[in-house]
């Protein structure tokens, strides 16, 4: 994740991400987009 973002912040690949979700709130990638204002989201995979 970091090298994606990384890579989109340097321009290197030409998309702007929407939101990075993932099914664990303490997940690296998380906080690392939300550092780079990218909106995050956290989907409970319990019960599934």
């Amino acid at each position: 994740m970091k090298a994606i973002l990384n890579a989109i912040e340097k321009q290197k690949i030409p998309i702007k991400p929407a939101v990075v979700i993932s099914n664990k709130s303490s997940a690296r990638g998380l906080k690392i987009a939300q550092n780079l204002g990218i909106q995050t989201e956290i989907i409970e995979s319990k019960g599934f």
